[in-house]
């Protein structure tokens, strides 16, 4: 199978303090990948330097083939990289069917019309299509948030905690969607609650102080003595209380 978005020996540091210290991933064609670790590990760091909200100070990074490292969001976008982000990235005043026209902008009206009426319906917002975001539910904005990274038919999909801030039960019904809007894509995805990491990881990728220290699937990262360590063996699915996973949604 092709690879799909390689990562290579990636440095960032700010200041005198590393961030990332080369970073090393490589993940194929329709895959979809979990990226965990602790709380300042680097994970959004990685997220910005793949997004081209950053650049790395070192390494490389390849979508499709070509390099974006370095080239700035809207070219990385173009290329067929997406991105979702932990907090609310919405226009409080737009609609719903706003705002996934606007991310339609370089299809005709009329198939545009026909990919917004799709995505209401896979995103269960269809009853929601007038109302304005900042009267959606958080899980109603993460869902169009989410809809709004597979809008413009990118191939590879960076979501960053999709269900922070949701119930047990909301995270249960987003754990499907996201399957269903990343199928046939290359999916990346940081996550706290460790029910959504082993619902949809095919691989999980545990980053530690800026390394990667295990990448491999959900069961061979579960039994991963360094990976129990780092997470004072708490690496369950079921291992998180309610609380634990509110807390999570929060980081």
């Amino acid at each position: 199978m092709s690879l799909s978005l390689e990562i290579e020996g990636v440095h960032r540091a700010f200041g005198r303090t590393a961030v990332l210290r080369g970073v090393t991933l490589e993940i194929r064609a329709g895959e979809r990948v979990a990226l965990i670790g602790p709380n300042g590990a680097g994970k959004s760091t990685l997220f910005d330097l793949i997004s081209g909200r950053q650049a790395p100070q070192a390494g490389r990074i390849r979508l499709g083939g070509q390099r974006i490292d370095g080239l700035p969001p809207h070219q990385v976008h173009r290329r067929g990289l997406a991105r979702s982000f932990q907090s609310s990235q919405l226009f409080a005043r737009l609609s719903v069917t706003e705002h996934l026209r606007c991310a339609m902008q370089h299809l005709p009206r009329p198939a545009q019309d026909a990919r917004i009426e799709e995505l209401l319906a896979r995103l269960q917002l269809t009853h929601c299509r007038g109302r304005p975001a900042r009267a959606l539910t958080h899980a109603e904005q993460r869902a169009l948030e989410i809809g709004l990274t597979v809008a413009g038919d990118a191939q590879v999909l960076l979501l960053d905690e999709p269900t922070a801030g949701m119930s047990r039960s909301e995270t249960a019904r987003f754990i499907p969607l996201i399957r269903d809007l990343s199928r046939h894509r290359t999916l990346l995805v940081v996550e706290h609650d460790l029910s959504v990491v082993f619902g949809l990881a095919e691989r999980i990728a545990v980053l530690v102080q800026g390394e990667v220290i295990a990448f491999d699937t959900p069961e061979r990262v579960r039994a991963d003595p360094r990976v129990q360590a780092a997470y004072l063996g708490a690496l369950q699915p079921d291992a998180m209380s309610d609380e634990d996973r509110g807390d999570a949604g929060h980081r």
